[in-house]
C-alpha cells in the first residue's frame, strides 16, 4: 500500500487534473463486493492492482477479473515485485503490466489512454498479443532521480501499524527515505527488479513527513524499510541532526548489511536519535 502512496504523490505532482483514488481493501476490510460497488460507482479509466508479494497472486488476479467485467473499457494494469518477477502468472488478466519501478511508465500509459493504441509501445511492460507473451525492453532513463513525497489521502496510516522493534510495546509504521540497493546478495530479489540505483527522499521531506505523522495520528515509532539505512553516512548524519535539533522525540529500527555496521560513531549518534533495533541481512 505504501508504494501506491508513492506512485500517487508522484502522478499527482506531474498534473492535478488527474484524479487518482487509492483503494485501501486490506485496512478497510473490503470484500470483492465492496471492491465492485467502488468501481462501479467510481468508473476509472485505468484500474491499478499492485501485487507486492505472491502469496497475494490469487487475490489479485480476482480482483483484474472482476475489475474487467465491471469496466470492460478501462485498462487493468498489474504492477509490483511479483509481476515484475513473474509477468506470465498475470498478464492473461490484465492489459499491461508494469516492470520494476512504475511511476513514470504508469505517467506514459495515462498518458497514452486517450489514443488506445500506443501504450504497447512503451519501454518496461509486458503484454499478451494473440497467444504469446510480450516482454517490451527495459529502459532505466524511466527511473526517478528521487523518491516523491507520498500522497496519504487514500491511505490511513493508523490502520497500517504493526511492531517495529522487537520487544517494544508500541507498534509504528512503515516509512521510506531511499529507495533501491547497489549490492547484488544472492538471497534478494532486488537485483533483479533494478539496475541497483539508490535514489534518495530530500531529507527535510522526509522529517516533514514523520511530524506530520506524529501531529496527525500520535504514531513516533517507525520502521525504515532503506534496504541500506546507512548507504550514505553524511545522509544519516543529517537526518539524525535535524531529530536532535528540533527535539523529535521518536524511536525506529532500521535495516543494512553486515559489513556496515562499523562505523561506531554514526550508530551512536543514531541511538541519540531514537535508534533502537537494527536488522541484518545474513
Amino acid at each position: 500500500m505504501f508504494s501506491l502512496a508513492y506512485l500517487s504523490g508522484y502522478l499527482k505532482s506531474l498534473r492535478s487534473s488527474w484524479d487518482i483514488n487509492i483503494i485501501d481493501c486490506p485496512a478497510n476490510n473490503y470484500n470483492y463486493d465492496d471492491l465492485q460497488s467502488l468501481l462501479t460507482e467510481y468508473e476509472p479509466d485505468i484500474v491499478g492492482v499492485s501485487i507486492p508479494f505472491s502469496n497475494m497472486l490469487s487475490s489479485a488476479l480476482e480482483c483484474m477479473q472482476m475489475a474487467k467485467t465491471v469496466l470492460p473499457n478501462a485498462w487493468i494494469i498489474a504492477g509490483g515485485t511479483h509481476a515484475t518477477l513473474c509477468p506470465e502468472d498475470i498478464s492473461s488478466a490484465c492489459d499491461i503490466v508494469v516492470r520494476g519501478a512504475g511511476e513514470k511508465t504508469m505517467e506514459q500509459i495515462i498518458r497514452s489512454f486517450p489514443q488506445k493504441e500506443t501504450a504497447h509501445s512503451l519501454k518496461n511492460i509486458a503484454f499478451v498479443e494473440g497467444p504469446d507473451l510480450r516482454v517490451n525492453d527495459t529502459d532505466h532513463t524511466f527511473r526517478l532521480d528521487k523518491m516523491p513525497s507520498p500522497d496519504w489521502s487514500g491511505v490511513t496510516p493508523s490502520k497500517h501499524l504493526e511492531p517495529v522493534i522487537y520487544g517494544s510495546a508500541s507498534n509504528g509504521i512503515g516509512i521510506l527515505g531511499s529507495r533501491g540497493c547497489p549490492y547484488n546478495c544472492t538471497y534478494c530479489s532486488n537485483g533483479l527488479l533494478s539496475d541497483r540505483k539508490v535514489i534518495y527522499r530530500d531529507v527535510d521531506d522526509l522529517i516533514k513527513e514523520i511530524k506530520w505523522l506524529i501531529e496527525q495520528y500520535g504514531i513516533r515509532s517507525f520502521k525504515f524499510r532503506d534496504e541500506v539505512f546507512n548507504l550514505n553516512p553524511n545522509r544519516v548524519i543529517e537526518f539524525c541532526n535535524i531529530i536532535k535539533k528540533d527535539n523529535i522525540n521518536i524511536e525506529w529500527s532500521f535495516q543494512t548489511r553486515g559489513d556496515l555496521v562499523k562505523d561506531k560513531k554514526l550508530f551512536a549518534l543514531m541511538v541519540e536519535a531514537g535508534a533502537k533495533a537494527v536488522s541484518l541481512g545474513i
